[in-house]
């Protein structure tokens, strides 16, 4: 029985490092980096992103969200590091901003003509919305 057990516990754990791989990129300056991705976390071209976000953000599309809200932090997440370059808006911190924009959820996204986009948006919809060439 306790032979059993401790290959239960070598399988679980092999199983659980198979979920993890290796990815291997080349930037433009021909510098190379590795990065260990796990399962289930989201992977981001960060050129991609960057462009994007500097879309948006020169086409006047604002994120309204809160740390603490999941939805948000997913949609952070499409972006990776490229989200500092998109306009939020923290309504915690700034309350009375989104109150005066009409935000009545997380996250929202309001364009340049004041329309309203509430919800987690995939990057294609956002560059729509910014319109910005997106081809992923």
């Amino acid at each position: 029985m306790k032979n059993f057990l401790v290959i239960a516990i070598l399988l679980c754990g092999s199983i659980l490092l198979v979920g993890c791989n290796k990815k291997t990129s080349i930037s433009p300056d021909g510098t190379t980096t590795t990065e260990t991705v796990a399962e289930g976390q989201v992977e981001v071209d960060l050129v991609a992103a960057n462009g994007l976000a500097a879309c948006l953000t020169e086409n006047g599309v604002t994120m309204y969200g809160t740390e603490r809200c999941g939805h948000c932090k997913n949609q952070k997440a499409m972006f990776g590091e490229a989200f500092d370059k998109v306009t939020y808006v923290d309504c915690d911190q700034q309350r009375q901003t989104c109150l005066d924009a009409g935000v009545r959820g997380f996250p929202t996204r309001i364009d340049a003509q004041g329309n309203t986009y509430p919800g987690t948006q995939p990057l294609s919809k956002l560059a729509e919305i910014g319109t910005c060439d997106w081809n992923q």
